[in-house]
Order: structure tokens, then C-alpha cells, then sequence
């Protein structure tokens, strides 16, 4: 059998450092399970919620991700998300209003959830679907933390 040392010593711990000692269940206790913990997409999101008649005017964004960099990965997905509105009012699947969508992005910039926080347009599950979709792509830079999006899509015939 093979032994392992290791040639130097593990950092001293300063006093003041509170030191937490493991506790074990006795054996004919059951152990509870903890709570599970609230999921950042689920957490309410200021400038998410649009009174009814009001539109939100521009993207919000809460988190280290600055709004440029939202509006670039916006641009990028641009096309595939025109395909959805097209397909939608093609179809009268979709009317005059807005729809707004809410994201949350990791520190990594990947996308971890979608949803929509406002749809005055009466849009179709299917056009939603496809709208979250092509959210769900979008691909962000490296940020400090997780950030929430509120993407307002506009809706106007002229």
C-alpha cells in the first residue's frame, strides 16, 4: 500500500476565525433535508413588471453585465428572433403590444433561465416557445455575477 505525504504544512488558522465543528446525527434521528434553495430566474426583478397599458422602455439589466453587452448579444440573435415575430404575425398569432422577456445569465454568460414577464400582444404558446428559444441562446461575456434581464420586444404595425 502506497502512503502520501504531503512537504509542507496547511495554513495556520487566525484566531479570531470562527472554526466549525461537525456535528453527526445520532443514527435513530432522522436528518432533514434543507430547504431548496430559491432559484435567481424566480426572483422578482425590478423594471420587470409592466403595468397594463404601459410599455418598459428599454432593456433592464441587474447585475455586473453592462447594457452594451446586452444589446450586442441581442444583435447577434436578432434575425432568429425576427423569424418568430414574423411567423407569429403571419399567422395573426400575435397583435400590436409588446412582449417582454426575462432572463437570468451565469457569471459564464450562459443563459440558465427564460421566461416571459409581460405579453400585452395576446401571443400564441408557439410564438412564445420559439421567442424563448432564441433567448436561450443568447451567449453573453464573462461577468462578476449573475445578472437578470428584461428584454421588451415591440410590436407595432404602421
Amino acid at each position: 500500500m502506497a502512503a502520501l505525504s504531503c512537504q509542507h504544512q496547511p495554513p495556520a488558522v487566525p484566531a479570531e476565525a470562527p472554526v466549525e465543528v461537525p456535528v453527526e446525527a445520532p443514527a435513530e434521528m432522522p436528518v432533514e433535508t434543507p430547504p431548496l434553495p430559491i432559484l435567481a430566474a424566480t426572483a422578482p426583478l425590478p423594471g420587470c413588471s409592466v403595468p397594463p397599458g404601459q410599455r418598459l422602455p428599454r432593456p433592464a439589466v441587474v447585475g455586473s453585465l453592462p447594457e452594451l453587452a446586452v444589446q450586442e448579444a441581442m444583435f447577434q440573435q436578432l434575425g432568429r428572433v425576427a423569424e418568430c415575430l414574423e411567423r407569429g404575425i403571419g399567422y395573426e398569432l400575435l397583435q400590436q403590444g409588446q412582449l417582454v422577456v426575462r432572463l437570468s445569465v451565469a457569471p459564464s454568460g450562459r443563459v440558465t433561465a427564460t421566461d416571459i414577464a409581460a405579453d400585452s400582444t395576446g401571443a400564441d404558446p408557439e410564438v412564445r416557445d420559439c421567442l424563448l428559444a432564441r433567448f436561450d441562446e443568447l451567449v453573453f461575456p464573462r461577468a462578476s455575477s449573475v445578472s437578470w434581464i428584461c428584454y421588451p420586444i415591440n410590436i407595432d404595425y404602421e
